[in-house]
């Protein structure tokens, strides 16, 4: 989630629907996220045994980030709705659950982004680009933490209302998501240009690649999309929760794509391993040529050949995550 997260001035006059309703509904989308996060959690620790301790660790501290985010998102709607039901005014301050909520979501994206990172550095440590690519990520990324560490403070600083917050440091919040938008799109790409390769010449293990490509960049299209949405829609409606809403959802799309990604790996293993196997089977068998020179010639020639390119190690991508 970006980090200036800077809610609008309440305005008497304001529409219910568009304030403390739009920050309601983006709750429930909060919990029915978190549901999922859990669900898959539990699918991970029981399908990824192979991974390290390492990995199990990150992914169960993500989760309790998660969990986390979801308390400061449920505490924030609970304090403008609920206990300042008749204090219309309270909505011009910030709350501590609200910077609490930039600053674990600024956490639990630059961890997954480093995961993600980390993937793409194992597919190959020697070329350049590819230092080049994990480079820019992790500088972006570390700029997009520093966003959600210094915007609450900001906020909080004196007696500043979120108006004059806004009309000072909303350019943080177009430079911030702009970032992960872009970010995300680079993540798409390097995997798309690391997985093409190993497409083969069996029908099923190129088409598990071809899903894998697919899948991973509409995943990191949705939360590019998703960025992009949130800048929008905080400069078209400024007096609304709405662009706020559109980036509380950022970092429990981020969580859910890396946990789908890392559950995958086991079946797409399975699927790789029980078809590319058969190719050595088939090689090894002996072929009873003819007697006859045409007839061995004509017979020869119709004889399949694997190449070897064929005949790829497992991508990395597959592979247990070993630390």
């Amino acid at each position: 989630m970006g980090p200036s997260v800077v809610l609008p001035s309440y305005d008497a006059s304001s529409n219910v629907h568009e304030t403390l309703g739009v920050l309601f509904l983006a709750n429930i989308f909060v919990a029915i996220l978190f549901a999922i996060t859990s669900v898959q959690t539990y699918i991970y620790y029981h399908q990824c045994a192979e991974d390290g301790r390492w990995m199990k660790n990150v992914v169960f501290f993500l989760w309790g980030l998660d969990a986390l985010h979801f308390a400061f998102s449920t505490h924030t709607v609970y304090h403008y709705a609920v206990s300042n039901f008749t204090n219309p005014g309270a909505l011009a301050k910030e709350t501590f659950s609200l910077a609490g909520n930039m600053i674990v979501a600024g956490i639990s994206d630059l961890i997954v982004t480093f995961v993600l990172t980390f993937r793409i550095w194992k597919f190959n440590t020697e070329k350049t680009i590819v230092k080049v690519v994990i480079v820019v990520i992790v500088i972006a990324s570390i700029f997009m933490l520093g966003s959600d560490i210094a915007v609450p403070i900001l906020a909080l600083r004196g007696s500043a209302t979120y108006l004059e917050f806004q009309q000072h440091y909303s350019w943080l919040w177009y430079i911030t998501f702009g970032t992960r938008a872009g970010v995300d799109l680079i993540i798409a790409a390097s995997f798309y240009v690391m997985l093409h390769p190993y497409r083969s010449g069996f029908r099923r293990t190129s088409s598990v690649i071809r899903l894998v490509i697919l899948y991973t960049i509409n995943t990191c299209a949705l939360t590019s999309v998703f960025a992009i949405l949130s800048v929008v829609l905080y400069a078209a409606i400024p007096t609304s929760f709405i662009g706020f809403a559109t980036a509380m959802q950022l970092p429990k799309l981020m969580l859910n794509s890396l946990l789908a990604v890392l559950n995958s790996r086991k079946r797409m293993r399975e699927i790789i391993s029980a078809h590319d196997s058969l190719a050595p089977s088939a090689l090894s068998r002996p072929v009873v040529l003819p007697t006859s020179a045409s007839t061995r010639s004509l017979y020869q020639n119709k004889v399949p050949v694997v190449h070897h390119e064929e005949l790829r190690p497992m991508p990395p991508f597959f592979r247990p995550q070993e630390v």
